[in-house]
């Protein structure tokens, strides 16, 4: 690992979070308390992890004209913790919901509104952007079939469950979004899980909810290419069980001690594990990579990084970050600077030209946070009473007797 990929790698991260800073502090933004409040700061730092990793593989592709990066390194272990964490803190706050609401009961139908609601619209923008720009790289022309493009469409827009295919024949698509949209079908089916989970620690769950949860699983199943188990989700999972039975483990792990050894353990697996391993780490490094986000969600903040008000800022954001950042840098080097103009540049210019668009992206996946996401999500109490009052309205009239 370079030296001066440590140092941009710093950089981009002292970007951010001075201009989530600016933006809480000048043009005020409120910072909800929250449950975990860690780990919302943890979501912002994967978020640009993955971020980083994408531009060390843009570079790459502008100069060899491949998207990877030259090997094994800083970026790869970025990109790696970053993926396999997200999962796990999925897995830690649903399993934990899950255990904290068993004895009152769930609701349901707001939790699949909640879900729908925080994921599909802003995708739905994103899928949108990219199609725009795929029309526009194809001189607005139809490359294929109306047919065959409604049905390539139409796979992206279940998240790519069944495939992510070109659109329009343009070589580019996955370039567009950095294909980043392949990690929330596992969101997905980890979400269909839940009410099977809940069956296993006798929680009630209604009959329609698991019908519809079985059978997305084995649509998906059957039809998806290349599925994997994603382990990051049981790993969140077992530490939301730990931290359930195992009260105490907070008060030992958010020791200032306990900071150094989370850290630790993530700078050791990426010495000891250098293998690439994007979409899932080797058990051993998986294995210190658990124990490092056990002592986060046991409560510890990283001598305070986690816990402050731009850390937490970019999680609030994190979401637009990850679906947003690759369109961001596609249309910066295509459009804004072109092809040619940024392959010619330096690799310190190119490093100072990302520290400019790292600023621009958080600008950017506010404005789509608070546009799209905020928006849909003050909608989750009104979406859930309606559709709770329209499926009492169908029982009533189907209980009342025929003329």
């Amino acid at each position: 690992m370079h030296l001066d990929n440590y140092v941009f790698t710093a950089l981009v991260f002292l970007i951010a979070f001075f201009v989530a800073n600016f933006l809480t502090k000048r043009i005020h933004v409120p910072i909800e308390r929250e449950r975990d409040t860690q780990l919302d700061g943890l979501r912002g730092i994967l978020a640009l992890s993955v971020y980083i990793c994408h531009v060390a593989a843009w570079y790459h592709y502008l100069h060899s004209g491949s998207y990877m990066q030259s090997g094994p390194g800083l970026y790869y272990q970025l990109s790696k913790v970053g993926v396999f964490m997200f999962f796990m803190i999925t897995g830690y706050l649903f399993v934990g919901k899950i255990l904290r609401e068993r004895k009152k009961g769930i609701d349901w139908t707001r939790f699949a509104v909640s879900r729908v609601l925080r994921i599909v619209p802003l995708y739905l923008f994103a899928i949108c952007i990219m199609i725009f720009i795929v029309y526009i790289e194809s001189g607005f022309q139809f490359q294929e079939p109306m047919g065959g493009m409604a049905g390539d469409i139409f796979e992206w827009l279940t998240f790519t469950a069944f495939g992510s295919p070109l659109i329009n024949n343009y070589e580019n698509t996955l370039l567009i979004t950095s294909h980043v949209q392949w990690t929330l079908i596992y969101e997905w089916m980890f979400y269909l899980t839940l009410p099977i989970l809940a069956l296993a620690l006798s929680i009630r769950v209604p009959l329609l909810y698991l019908a519809i949860a079985l059978l997305l699983l084995t649509s998906i199943y059957f039809n998806a290419d290349e599925l994997f188990l994603p382990t990051g989700f049981i790993g969140g999972a077992l530490t939301a069980l730990i931290c359930s039975n195992f009260k105490a483990i907070k008060n030992i792990v958010s020791k200032p001690i306990f900071s150094i050894v989370a850290i630790g353990l993530l700078f050791l697996q990426g010495f000891l594990f250098a293998e690439f391993g994007f979409i899932q780490p080797s058990k051993y490094s998986a294995a210190f990579i658990c124990a490092s986000f056990l002592i986060i969600a046991g409560g510890n903040n990283l001598f305070g990084i986690l816990t402050n008000r731009a850390a937490k800022y970019l999680g609030k954001i994190s979401y637009s970050i990850y679906l947003v950042h690759g369109i961001t840098l596609f249309v910066t080097f295509t459009f804004v600077l072109g092809f040619e103009f940024s392959a010619s540049l330096s690799r310190i210019n190119f490093g100072l030209l990302v520290l400019g668009i790292t600023g621009l992206l958080v600008i950017v996946s506010s404005v789509t946070y608070y546009l799209i996401e905020e928006p849909a999500m003050k909608q989750v109490n009104r979406m859930t009473t309606y559709i709770k009052n329209t499926f009492q309205k169908k029982v009533n009239e189907l209980k009342e007797p025929a003329l």
